[in-house]
């Protein structure tokens, strides 16, 4: 007879509170850590806790287990998080700290390039990435991190002089050259490594991708950019304004949303945004915000999936080959969720969101007397590393208690706006 574990059972009821934002998963962490004292998970859980609850010795525990496992990468991420979003200094002391004790662990490295690039730190994070070449072994998986970074630090000509020396079949080498090619003002070459990326069929304005790049978000927004720019008739296959975007109201009572509405700024807790996230002037809410258990934040859901279950079916018949061909005829998953605070002169930088094939915004609350364009939605912006794009495929500006939905490999970011509160649900759907 299978009798299940009492301490695995504290320990997934505290962390399923935790995830749905209750009252009591302070308590139950606390109480399933005293069990499980070097559980992970819960360390990691009881830092966010903690610290959002404003304890004095909110990381202690976390800092303490990462001293005695430093290399342990996923509680370096989670503490160098918590500390950015609060503003706390010396954001990347743990990993440095771990770096310095294992200079040559790859591992600890990568998980420290992200972070440096995260901060902004591209030319350093070049550096570190040299340096671990030279110091260790040159392999094409570090030069072509180097070159990403060059790249990043608005330096493509070194990016470039990188890549070349890569070999053919190298992974991501076709996406980056694609990327550095379009900084460069190349849109040729970037056409040719696209196609390579993505196996275009030379004979017809389609492609015939292979399974592994059918949800390859990043190398179809290149596509999407690259073909816009060029006139490439595939960009109309790739993107149907009429049918792969729009605006719905939301199906959800005026009590709800107001419910939503005085719940979301009390997440807001936090002083800056995540790292490497793109909100300027703003915060972001932790965690899958839909497994929360406030009815109206259920309601606010069951309204989008209502929305979102219509758009798919607009898409109509796609062909096999098309990125969003798995959305045609079933009902999306949301795959992640979450709220997004902008304040006066804040804005969203164009991104991505990798987890979905549709990603969305709901706009809840919008600055009044807005000007004409300030804190709209652009959709296709090109981002920041590629200055000599096309200018953004559509332009919407929000309106209160609406639904944007778009197609996840179309860039977007939001223009920035002076003064007033934007406050907006966001989440990924596959």
């Amino acid at each position: 007879m299978f009798l299940p574990d009492p301490k695995a059972m504290h320990k997934q009821a505290a962390l399923d509170a935790y995830e749905r934002g209750r009252s009591d998963a302070g308590a139950l962490i606390s109480a399933a850590l005293a069990r499980l004292p070097g559980d992970q998970q819960l360390l990691i859980a009881d830092a966010s806790v903690s610290t959002m609850a404003g304890a004095d010795d909110a990381l202690e525990r976390l800092t303490k287990a990462l001293r005695a496992d430093p290399q342990w990468t996923e509680g370096h991420r989670a503490l160098v998080q918590l500390r950015t979003m609060f503003a706390l200094p010396n954001a990347l002391s743990s990993i440095e700290d771990a770096m310095a004790i294992h200079p040559y662990d790859a591992h600890l490295l990568i998980a420290y390039l992200g972070m440096l690039g995260g901060t902004g730190r591209y030319e350093e994070a070049a550096s570190k990435a040299r340096n671990f070449r030279d110091q260790t072994c040159d392999i094409a998986g570090l030069r072509l991190i180097e070159a990403r970074f060059m790249g990043f630090a608005g330096k493509p000509h070194k990016a470039q002089s990188l890549l070349d020396k890569l070999p053919a079949g190298t992974p991501e080498l076709d996406y980056e050259l694609a990327r550095n090619a379009m900084r460069l003002v190349r849109w040729d070459d970037a056409s040719r490594a696209i196609d390579r990326a993505i196996g275009a069929d030379a004979n017809g304005p389609r492609v015939t991708s292979a399974d592994k790049n059918q949800y390859d978000i990043g190398i179809w927004a290149l596509a999407e950019l690259c073909w816009r720019q060029l006139g490439d008739p595939r960009h109309a296959w790739l993107f149907d304004r009429e049918t792969m975007t729009g605006q719905f109201p939301l199906p959800i009572e005026k009590s709800d949303l107001a419910e939503v509405l005085r719940l979301l700024p009390r997440l807001h807790v936090m002083h800056s945004a995540p790292l490497g996230q793109s909100v300027s002037g703003g915060t972001q809410t932790l965690h899958d915000l839909q497994r929360r258990e406030e009815p109206a934040i259920a309601a606010l859901f069951d309204a989008a999936r209502h929305v979102l279950g219509a758009f798919t079916k607009q898409l109509g018949a796609l062909s096999a080959d098309h990125p969003l061909r798995a959305l045609c005829g079933r009902m999306p998953d949301i795959t992640a969720s979450w709220s997004i605070r902008l304040t006066g002169g804040g804005r969203h930088f164009p991104h991505l969101h990798n987890s979905g094939l549709v990603s969305s915004a709901m706009h809840l609350a919008i600055p009044r007397g807005l000007e004409e364009g300030e804190g709209a939605l652009e959709l296709g912006r090109p981002p920041e590393d590629i200055t000599g794009g096309p200018p953004p495929a559509a332009t919407i500006m929000p309106k209160p208690g609406n639904l944007v939905l778009f197609p996840s490999y179309l860039y977007h970011g939001t223009s920035q706006f002076s003064q007033g509160e934007r406050l907006t649900v966001a989440f990924d759907a596959r």
